[in-house]
């Protein structure tokens, strides 16, 4: 069970803390994944998963969409034919790794932390 829990608004960590406490309640088989949005920095994504570890959540993922449009790794032509909406793939890679790099160096025997995106090809694998 994936749940994003970052949308566009970054919501506080006492509303995050509160949203979780609701969720909490629904009582399901297995404990749920929690996936994040690429525009938080840092110092928010340890707050978050401050808030997270918390609670009786099995992992976060971390990748598969990139709404930075000034990621080097864009293909300017590719931006300018799509002005809305975010991208997958090669633009998702070196994020995605910092933040399983951050995930797992602060709470790595807390969360199972899970990577996805900026994968084409097995030769891309790390």
């Amino acid at each position: 069970m994936s749940q994003s829990f970052w949308k566009r608004k970054l919501l506080s960590p006492e509303k995050f803390r509160r949203t979780l406490a609701k969720r909490d309640k629904i009582k399901t088989p297995k404990t749920p994944f929690y996936k994040n949005a690429y525009f938080k920095d840092d110092s928010e994504v340890l707050s978050m998963l401050s808030v997270i570890v918390k609670f009786p959540v099995s992992g976060v993922i971390f990748g598969n969409t990139q709404n930075n449009r000034s990621d080097k790794s864009f293909v300017k032509e590719e931006l300018k034919k799509y002005p809305v909406g975010n991208f997958s793939g090669k633009p998702t890679f070196k994020r995605s790794n910092e933040l399983i790099k951050l995930g797992f160096k602060n709470y790595g025997k807390k969360l199972i932390i899970i990577g996805c995106g900026g994968v084409f090809f097995c030769g891309r694998c790390l």
